[in-house]
């Protein structure tokens, strides 16, 4: 059997901890409905559709209010609550679901149910995010989404990991035996999003006409997410706000 690699080490350690985290919270009595990140693409607007309409998609969820981005799960107003990769987000994000865009969502998952204690007081709803695991190989996209009402949205984003220096046995590198590992640097990855929008329907229409008045609106969105896989830090930064 030949010797494993510290880079093969660390990626077994990265998938035990990714399925201890799965494991992490109590699913008896829970129902969940989730969305992978192709079938985001598929829905309208695809991922330029923000996480709360996304999630207008799953049985029990209505909207409130197209501007505040607040919804009803099971006809419950608020008291519902976020996380990414089992870190639970703070009140101020969990009440403004517009914050978050799907582009880095690599699953998500509406629970709902007889929630355990262990969930906390919010537990109307857990929107459960996973972020993609293919973010992060270097490389980036650029999109132009525009629709009526001289709505136009352009956004970018680019993912990579940075200095990593552990040797692969897939790469054709010498291997090294599994005690060596402790000298291997997984390396920091980082996702980084920002978006424009403008649209001439920046709040929902309260007149009869096409067009209303005082209605237009610019917005600026930026996330950044960074992963030190050797030490488990882990940043999430969302940031919108009105131009």
């Amino acid at each position: 059997m030949p010797p494993v690699s510290p880079g093969e080490v660390l990626t077994q350690r990265s998938n035990s901890l990714d399925q201890a985290r799965s494991n992490l919270y109590t699913t008896v009595g829970t129902t969940s409905d989730t969305k992978s990140h192709e079938t985001i693409e598929a829905l309208p607007q695809g991922t330029n559709a923000p996480v709360e309409r996304v999630l207008l998609q799953a049985p029990g969820v209505s909207q409130d209010s197209a501007a505040s981005g607040l919804f009803h799960v099971r006809n419950d107003h608020a008291n519902a609550q976020f996380r990414i990769n089992g870190v639970l987000l703070p009140d101020g994000v969990s009440g403004f679901g517009s914050v978050l865009d799907t582009n880095f969502v690599g699953s998500l998952s509406l629970v709902t149910g007889a929630l355990p204690a262990e969930y906390g007081l919010r537990t109307t709803g857990v929107i459960d995010l996973t972020t993609r695991k293919d973010i992060f190989n270097n490389s980036g996209s650029i999109n132009y989404y525009f629709g009526s009402r001289e709505r136009i949205q352009p956004s970018f984003e680019y993912g990579g990991t940075f200095g990593a220096n552990c040797p692969s046995a897939s790469a054709g590198l010498p291997t090294k035996a599994a005690a060596s590992s402790s000298n291997c640097f997984g390396g920091v990855q980082y996702f980084v999003s920002g978006s424009y929008l403008q649209t001439n329907e920046g709040i929902e229409n309260s007149t009869p006409f096409l067009y209303p008045v005082h209605d237009f609106s610019r917005q600026g969105e930026g996330l950044r997410l960074f992963i030190d896989l050797s030490r488990s830090l882990y940043a999430f930064e969302p940031d919108r706000r009105q131009l």
